[in-house]
């Protein structure tokens, strides 16, 4: 009997220490505030990262100029068709053209021989593209595939040489955040009856992302910065928010980056998408070419793309074109 007592009273004490009812709409605020929590914390970390893998204009490096704006602008349209002949996820394109630019920003190893000499410059680019698509794509991509692609123009040796002295320049530092990393977490802060779908937001904000890869400006910014910035570019053209959400939302971006710098580059996305209305590689017409497969490749059509020829190199035994004018 003194048990059974005993059971009750610690039943009793028990439910009174209970809480109130929560509502289910209660219940979605509390599991929202963690979320944003959650997110915000992720933000936090991967901006922490961002200074390490910061960038130079090193273009002024260059003695003479001759390594221009123009000569980065060929290698990142080489890449992206390339990338699109070989389907590859955005974001490995994306890396890849942050790899080749933290190399010539390092100033070791071999990168300042790169910005002296064309056919130097045009093989850290090609040789960073290979790294990227072997680390980031689920498909094979081995050093014969790419010799098929620039039809033998480079050594296979010369590209696995300056691949060890590229990962050395990178501290082996290759898993980095990207744009859209941040712009798939920003979005979560967005109010959640917006009348959008958030699928179709990123993947235009992922087109801007692309974009930003042809033009050395963003090449200088932080990642958070270019993808908070083609964020809110979209959300602008789209014009889906009221003034008090888009305070709201702002105010969270600012808690993670500088919202200055995403407004200037907001600013330059915009003034540079009215000059242009799609990404070089989007305007090239396409010529009779073999498509390349992943189970087999074939070489893909370039032509208004050409490679720089080396002095000692006959250019009639290429059988390539020239990615970049030669040097005088």
């Amino acid at each position: 009997m003194l048990h059974l007592i005993s059971s009750l009273d610690c039943i009793q004490r028990t439910i009174t220490r209970i809480p109130p009812f929560i509502s289910i709409t209660q219940l979605n605020m509390a599991l929202n505030k963690t979320n944003d929590e959650n997110n915000l914390a992720c933000l936090k970390a991967m901006c922490s990262q961002e200074d390490a893998i910061a960038t130079c204009n090193y273009l002024k490096l260059s003695p003479n100029n001759i390594i221009d704006e123009t000569c980065r602008t060929a290698m990142v349209g080489w890449c992206q068709a390339i990338a699109m002949k070989l389907n590859l996820r955005p974001n490995t394109l994306w890396i890849a053209i942050s790899f080749f630019d933290r190399y010539l920003s390092s100033g070791k190893g071999r990168s300042r021989a790169a910005l002296q000499d064309k056919y130097a410059f045009q093989l850290a680019a090609i040789t960073t593209f290979y790294i990227a698509v072997k680390l980031y794509e689920d498909f094979e991509f081995s050093i014969d595939t790419l010799y098929k692609i620039i039809k033998g123009f480079y050594s296979k040796e010369d590209i696995l040489l300056l691949e060890v002295d590229i990962l050395s320049c990178l501290d082996h530092r290759l898993s980095i955040p990207t744009p859209m990393d941040f712009s798939r977490l920003l979005v979560m802060f967005l109010p959640h009856d917006i009348q959008v779908s958030k699928v179709d937001l990123l993947d235009e904000c992922q087109r801007k992302v692309a974009y930003t890869s042809t033009d050395m400006y963003f090449t200088l910014c932080k990642p958070s910065v270019v993808g908070s910035s083609c964020l809110i570019s979209c959300l602008i053209d789209m014009d889906i928010m009221t003034s008090t959400q888009r305070r709201t939302f702002y105010s969270k971006v600012a808690s993670v980056v500088d919202l200055i710098d995403v407004i200037q580059a907001q600013k330059r996305l915009l003034a540079k998408t009215k000059c242009s209305k799609s990404p070089p590689s989007t305007k090239k017409k396409k010529k009779k070419s073999s498509a390349v497969s992943h189970s087999k490749v074939k070489v893909a059509s370039h032509s208004k793309v050409k490679f720089a020829v080396p002095k000692s190199k006959d250019e009639s035994n290429l059988g390539i074109n020239n990615i970049l004018p030669r040097a005088a």
